[in-house]
């Protein structure tokens, strides 16, 4: 579970007072010249020809022959001379050259707040926060008003812009610290304190991604851990007055109603965190290779191992390198990952055959990462934002995105994503389809946190059972590295 059960649980809400209904251009200090304080480029609109081009390479693993040369003739078609495939890049192209960034209102509007699904469960992340050193409502209280200080301490660092370049996005500053989410004032960033020591957040992510909020929480849990060395002088408060609150009968059976409806999305919600201690980013580092790729590729070997196959696999990258970028997708199942988990377990294949392999899927994560998700040029926000092209001017959706191929590609039987922070903590969040696997992990030195979840109403997957098998995934890679360069285990 996310939180270690305790006697007594202390909320401790952020507000935010600006009404949150599109992202806001870059918040600039009166008087700072935009050009001085921004310096971020806008979002690229990727060519098409290269986008198709990468879609159907990542097709390859996920589907049959025949219908990836369906597929093919529908991406013919889509892309030739005064298509229809033409026409939505040039007005998309026309759109990018009229806004701040052609995506992120989109983004918004189609991953966050269109969506009638529940917050809780399916869009809202939650964090688990290490254990803090006290056991009773004194240090309950002591913690959570620190805690608040802390928060109130970053907001006025991100007011002074005294934040390092690059710690937070430039374009979200104002967005973690000043929103809230439509229908009107919602707690979006919640601080849950225990009495036992056990603690954690949960947030509304159409503020922010999880590398800001990593951020904001770095800062908060070192300040908590300052000692007190400036109090303020004591003044005379009022004393506190309880509240009392009128509920209508109405209103409580809405509650209730509510609640039962909370329960059966917690009872059907499976998850399990785990800490995979033989090694941190330090191991993968060491050998020259990148510890992000390391653990992907050990999720698709963990994930073949179970079900003999690959799945559309979503690793979540951060745009904050661009002007009011969000987020993208790094797809990790390839027909080198493929190859990959399909040799680590054939007897027939020599160690070193395995090596090469591995390291030939790791280059290829590597790749698209750097050479296409950084750099904007990713496939997926792309071929939504094609598609969300047609759809606002009224046409036909195209062949391309009815494809059974497409279906196939965008149903993200893994989601997962690394949100890396100082802090001993780990990101949970719910699986995006109802038979996959949400999978979050942060990678410390000497250690990796994870969190797996999955539905209990899906008899196919199995939270506990996943994270067996990529422990040992991870092993058997680990084992696979050292043997291969001298170092055998």
């Amino acid at each position: 579970m996310m939180l270690t059960a305790s006697t007594r649980l202390l909320t401790v809400r952020v507000w935010r007072p600006t009404f949150f209904v599109k992202s806001p251009g870059v918040w600039c200090p009166p008087g700072r010249p935009f050009s001085t304080y921004c310096p971020l480029p806008q979002l690229p609109v990727p060519p098409l020809k290269h986008t198709l081009e990468r879609y159907l390479l990542a097709l390859q693993p996920l589907v049959t022959p025949e219908e990836l040369e369906q597929t093919r003739e529908i991406v013919r078609e889509f892309s030739r001379p005064y298509s229809i495939g033409s026409k939505l890049q040039d007005r998309l192209e026309r759109r990018s050259r009229r806004t701040e960034n052609w995506l992120t209102d989109w983004w918004l509007q189609n991953a966050y707040l269109e969506c009638r699904l529940p917050l809780a469960v399916h869009s809202n992340p939650a964090v688990v926060l290490p254990k803090q050193n006290y056991n009773d409502w004194k240090g309950q209280l002591r913690f959570a008003a620190k805690l608040i200080a802390g928060v109130l301490d970053f907001k006025s660092e991100v007011d002074r812009q005294v934040l390092p370049t690059g710690s937070i996005g430039v374009s979200q500053k104002p967005m973690d610290i000043n929103s809230y989410a439509i229908p009107g004032k919602c707690d979006v960033l919640n601080f849950i304190v225990g009495e036992d020591g056990s603690c954690g957040v949960i947030y509304e992510q159409s503020s922010a991604e999880g590398p800001p909020i990593a951020t904001i929480l770095d800062h908060v849990l070192d300040y908590c851990k300052d000692p007190d060395t400036i109090r303020t002088p004591m003044i005379p408060l009022p004393l506190p007055k309880k509240l009392y609150f009128y509920i209508t009968p109405e209103i409580k059976r809405d509650i209730e109603h509510a609640k039962q409806n909370l329960d059966i999305l917690v009872n059907d919600l499976d998850i399990s965190c785990f800490t995979y201690r033989n090694f941190g980013k330090n191991f993968p580092k060491q050998h020259g290779i990148s510890p992000d790729s390391f653990v992907q590729m050990a999720l698709q070997l963990a994930y073949f191992r179970m079900y003999k196959e690959l799945c559309a696999t979503c690793e979540s990258v951060s745009l904050r390198n661009f002007h009011l970028g969000r987020s993208d997708v790094i797809r990790s199942s390839s027909s080198d990952s493929l190859e990959f988990v399909i040799s680590m377990d054939d007897p027939k294949k020599e160690i070193n055959q395995k090596r090469a392999a591995l390291g030939k899927a790791i280059d290829c994560h590597s790749a698209y990462t750097d050479m296409q998700a950084l750099k904007g040029l990713a496939i997926d926000r792309h071929l939504l934002g094609l598609k969300l092209q047609a759809i606002e001017e009224g046409l036909s959706v195209p062949e391309i995105f009815m494809d059974t191929s497409f279906a196939v590609a965008t149903h993200w039987r893994l989601s997962t994503g690394q949100v890396a922070a100082r802090a001993d903590c780990v990101m949970c969040f719910g699986p995006m389809v109802p038979d996959g696997y949400g999978v979050w992990y942060n990678p410390l030195e000497d250690h990796i946190n994870f969190s797996v979840s999955a539905f209990n109403c899906c008899e196919e997957t199995n939270a506990e059972s996943f994270s067996k098998s990529l422990e040992i995934a991870l092993s058997d890679m680990q084992n696979l590295v050292l043997q291969t360069s001298g170092q055998a285990a």
